[in-house]
């Protein structure tokens, strides 16, 4: 399969090439572009670390399959101001939110997925999170990085947890920092709309009388209505 490879900035100047064309074997995948330049340089690191991925101009898990012509770009941190980025999922409590240092952010905006104690009317006594660990961890890295080249922003924390969280536990917490308060705002809203778009993570309602995956119904067998 032939597909174009785009690189920008310092990675470009490192690899000594902007752009080209790269024949790849059997079904690959956008995480195979970056795979074949760490062949070349294997101090480029950890995917996720060193770089995100786009395939024809939209952020991408690793995992995303790659077809004939598309283009797969390898794009380097962004130059979005000094973002501290922080992404995590975490089997546990959600561990207490950094200190900002005072003055230095003229807004921070929090938000917190609750688990609410019922849906449509029966009682949630608790919520189990799965999820797609190593392709979730890469997507909350890429929607913050795709956050912070959108908006000035001065820090941006994804924090998710997995496993069973109790009703009136908190399961999510996204945090933006900013000096004023519209991108603030606008980034930590884009970011957990996002993740609840895209995150492969999936959770189950336990109740009282028994539980059921919080999904969409999978196809019925054969295909019929």
């Amino acid at each position: 399969m032939r597909v174009k490879a785009v690189l920008f900035a310092g990675l470009a100047q490192r690899l000594g090439v902007r752009e080209e064309w790269l024949e790849l074997e059997g079904a690959p995948r956008a995480a195979d572009v970056f795979e074949h330049y760490r062949r070349r340089a294997p101090e480029l690191g950890e995917l996720g670390k060193a770089a995100i991925l786009a395939v024809n101009a939209e952020f991408c898990a690793p995992a995303t399959p790659l077809h004939e012509g598309d283009e797969v770009a390898i794009l380097p941190p962004m130059s979005g101001g000094a973002t501290a980025i922080e992404t995590a999922l975490v089997h546990g409590p959600l561990p207490a939110a950094a200190a900002l240092a005072p003055g230095a952010h003229g807004a921070v905006v929090a938000f917190e997925g609750i688990v609410r104690g019922e849906a449509e009317g029966r009682a949630v006594i608790a919520l189990e999170y799965e999820a797609y660990e190593t392709m979730a961890e890469a997507r909350l890295r890429a929607i913050a990085e795709q956050a912070a080249a959108r908006w000035p922003l001065l820090g941006l924390s994804i924090v998710h947890r997995l496993g069973r969280v109790e009703a009136g536990e908190a399961s999510v917490r996204v945090t933006a920092a900013a000096a004023h308060r519209a991108a603030a705002f606008e980034a930590c809203r884009f970011a957990i709309d996002e993740l609840k778009r895209s995150a492969p993570i999936w959770k189950k309602e336990v109740y009282r009388d028994g539980e059921a995956w919080a999904v969409g119904e999978l196809p019925k067998a054969g295909g019929g209505g």
